[in-house]
């Protein structure tokens, strides 16, 4: 219309209008996009060109809307406790989407008490930090510092409290706050003054109360108490004093009641010395006077020297007349002097007996015996009939001293000299001089075992077995030097068997000599043997070596007549023999294996003789029971068979390997010619029939079956397929033929083939000589010990 000139007049309403429809759609697109800087231009531009005002409401509420979740979503993020609060009420305000505030809410009071808390830890402030975490507590923020927080507050509130007791001066209230300091680990560093403050509080008011009370034990208890916690002492010394009277008093009350002289005369000293106020002190020590002099006269007629020194002392202290004091106290010491004198004669000890009898004569006590004074009655009266007191018995008391000394001096001397017959009457000396006879028992038995020593050498010389046995049982029961005992008893019984043979061979000479006894040929063939015997006893018993001990029952018998070991070193007697032959025989067969059969010297290791020897198989046959030696042989037959077993299967291996070596193409007929020539007798599997398998020693299979000797596992067991019989009985006997699987497979070593044309083999001439030696040994073996067991039972029978 402008371009072409046409009427412009509503050209500007249209323009506006375009441009109002512009904004209008501006706005649409703008509240689609959700842009809020977008829908805040749009509604400018809508409000500048008149556009519907009602519409751009509308979006400016959605904008702010926008803005607001915007802004809690960047404060959030932000972490600020206002700013969130901010945008929370901006939320709720433009009525935006507020499901994210109650949330929001709660992070910013979490935030806002983390934030108190720290603040109210920085300040120190007790109730500020309590009430902060309640609300860290409340709100669920993180409580991690809360327990640290609240011991802190508990600390911070004990120290207060600390000061606040000592302030106010209440002790209890002191006390609880000390114990809650230390009980919450505060600082400490008050409580020991606190402490100390407190104790001095408590004993001052403890002193005050026990005052007024008038306990004597509380006010003695208060005032130590005070002095040690070093309270104020002012008043101790007054309440010291106090109950320095209280006890005066008491005491005095008490010696009163008693009426004990001493007790009295010190109660009145005390109540005097203290300042009591007591008007009967004067009465008391009045009375104290009368009853020391009544005392001093009773001990006087008692005759107890300690009575009359009590009644010396109470006179002199109570102020009486002591006049009579000296006399009192000369009678004492008179009566004390014989009285020592009497306990030094009773302990037998002559020094002291010899200082009693001196004091005895320098008190005058002797001398004043012969007076007619009243001291003299006393003693003649209360000690005559006990002591015997005179001018007389000081010298008997000087003369048992004298005797004492003689007869100990004479001990001593009898002791060194030895003589039994000196020390036996220095004994009865000294037993009858009533001195100390401790030494007595040891001296005496010393005597006997010299009598013993002495009466044994005289036997012995004298050469009369009774006389000889009765010396040395003698010094066997005094305990002397029993060395010889044992060859002496030798002698005694040699001289009873002596005596003994003589006699019994006195008796068979007469018998024999006797022409009217009638004698028979047996009879006569005894004799001659006891005569054979005799020669033969009297033969070896020249000779020194001809005696020996057994080494478990320590008897006597000649050497012929006991199996010795080995290396001629230790015998035993027969029945002992017996017993350890038993006891060695019923060991596990393997620990017999492991000795190889022999029956070894009992003094072997760990025995400290460390002997090597052994008893050999003619011994064992001549000195053990026939049922004892075949029990032994069996076990000798089962450890052959053992090792010839071993032996057995080691040979047959050489000889296969043998033929393998030479006879590399031999077939399985030529081979079985050639064992069966080589193996007579072998024996086959009874399940796959394998063969051929030698056979040794007994039948029992089953006895060494699965044993393991060093490395080596005995198996008799068929080594193809396992099968086992426990008699060689239920083995076939071999039929000749090789298994052929055996010569295939289980032998490939052996790599048996077709024999080449025109050649021929055969087997190693040795090998078939080795086999026969080998059964030849085996059958004299065992006829070597069907002899030795013969031989065996004939000399059993013999002995």
């Amino acid at each position: 219309v402008e371009a072409c000139g046409a009427d412009a007049s509503r050209v500007p309403t249209v323009r506006m209008q375009v441009r109002q429809l512009r904004a209008l759609a501006a706005l649409e697109v703008a509240m689609k996009a959700g842009q809020p800087d977008v829908m805040e231009k749009a509604c400018n531009e809508a409000e500048a060109c008149g556009a519907d005002s009602s519409h751009v409401l509308q979006v400016r509420m959605q904008m702010r809307r926008l803005r607001a979740s915007a802004a809690l979503e960047a404060a959030v993020k932000d972490g600020q406790p206002d700013v969130m609060e901010r945008a929370c009420n901006e939320v709720e305000a433009c009525g935006a989407d507020s499901s994210h505030v109650p949330e929001v809410r709660i992070r910013v009071r979490r935030l806002r008490a983390s934030a108190a808390l720290e603040s109210a830890v920085k300040t120190c402030q007790p109730d500020i930090m309590e009430r902060t975490c309640s609300e860290v507590e409340a709100c669920g923020a993180d409580a991690s510092r809360v327990p640290e927080v609240r011991m802190k507050v508990r600390r911070l509130r004990a120290l207060a409290a600390l000061e606040v007791a000592v302030k106010a001066g209440q002790p209890d209230v002191m006390e609880r706050a000390c114990d809650e300091v230390e009980a919450c680990s505060a600082d400490a560093s008050r409580v020991p003054a606190v402490r100390l403050r407190l104790r001095r509080m408590r004993a001052l008011a403890a002193l005050e109360v026990a005052v007024d009370q008038g306990e004597a034990v509380a006010m003695e208890q208060a005032c130590n108490e005070v002095e040690a916690c070093g309270a104020d002492t002012s008043r101790v010394p007054e309440v010291r004093l106090l109950l320095r009277r209280m006890r005066a008093l008491a005491a005095f009350q008490a010696a009163v009641g008693a009426g004990q002289i001493s007790a009295m005369e010190t109660a009145c000293d005390d109540v005097e010395a203290c300042g009591a106020d007591d008007c009967r002190v004067p009465e008391v020590r009045l009375t104290v006077r009368m009853k020391s002099t009544a005392a001093l006269e009773a001990a006087v007629k008692s005759g107890q020297a300690d009575e009359l020194d009590r009644a010396c002392d109470e006179v002199e202290a109570s102020g009486a007349d002591f006049s009579r004091v000296p006399a009192a106290r000369l009678q004492a010491k008179k009566l004390r002097a014989l009285t020592n004198m009497e306990a030094a004669a009773k302990s037998a000890q002559p020094d002291a007996m010899d200082r009693a009898c001196d004091e005895v004569q320098a008190c005058g006590a002797v001398a004043s015996c012969g007076e007619a004074s009243w001291v003299a009655e006393i003693f003649y009266y209360y000690l005559g009939g006990v002591f015997g007191v005179g001018r007389g018995r000081v010298y008997e008391v000087r003369q048992m001293a004298a005797r004492i000394r003689l007869a100990l001096a004479n001990l001593d001397t009898a002791a060194e000299t030895g003589q039994p017959d000196e020390m036996g009457r220095a004994c009865d000396e000294v037993e009858n001089s009533g001195a100390d006879a401790s030494r007595v028992s040891d001296l005496r038995l010393r005597a006997r075992r010299a009598r013993a020593l002495a009466t044994f050498e005289t036997a012995v010389k004298a050469g009369q077995a009774d006389v000889m046995e009765v010396a040395c049982n003698e010094v066997e029961a005094s305990g002397a030097d029993a060395t010889q005992v044992p060859t002496v008893r030798l002698m005694i019984r040699r001289a009873r068997a002596v005596g003994s043979v003589g006699d019994q061979l006195g008796k068979l000479y007469s018998m024999l000599k006797s022409p009217v006894t009638h004698i028979a040929a047996d009879d006569v063939s005894q004799a001659e043997l006891v005569a054979t015997e005799s020669v033969n006893l009297c033969g070896k018993l020249e000779m020194h070596s001809a005696i020996c001990k057994c080494v478990v029952c320590n008897i006597s018998m000649l050497q012929g007549r006991a199996p010795v070991c080995s290396r001629g070193l230790h015998a035993i007697c027969p029945s002992c023999f017996e017993a350890y032959a038993r006891m060695e025989e019923g060991q596990p067969e393997a620990v017999i294996r492991e000795r190889g059969g022999l029956l070894l010297c009992p003094c072997r290791l760990p025995h400290e003789a460390e002997c090597s020897g052994y008893f050999s198989e003619r011994t064992i046959a001549a000195f053990v029971p026939e049922d004892l030696h075949e029990i032994r042989m069996q076990q000798k037959r089962k450890l052959i068979r053992a090792e010839e077993s071993v032996e057995a299967n080691a040979m047959l291996l050489r000889i296969v390997e043998k033929l393998k070596r030479d006879m590399p193409g031999i077939s399985q007929e030529l081979l079985g010619r050639q064992l069966r020539a080589a193996v007579p007798g072998a024996r086959q599997c009874g399940s796959c029939g394998h063969g051929p398998i030698e056979h040794f020693a007994c039948g029992d299979l089953g006895a060494h079956h699965n044993e393991t000797r060093g490395r080596t596992r005995i198996s008799n067991a068929c080594p193809f397929c396992g099968w086992f019989a426990p008699h060689i009985d239920s083995w076939p006997a071999w039929n000749g033929r090789v298994h052929p699987a055996v010569a295939a497979n289980r032998v490939p070593s052996l790599n048996l083939e077709q024999p080449e044309p025109g050649r021929t083999h055969a087997a190693d001439p040795d090998d078939e000589e080795v086999a026969r030696m080998f059964q030849v040994r085996e059958r004299q073996r065992l006829a070597q010990i069907h002899r030795d067991h013969q031989i065996a039972i004939r000399l059993s029978r013999e002995g």
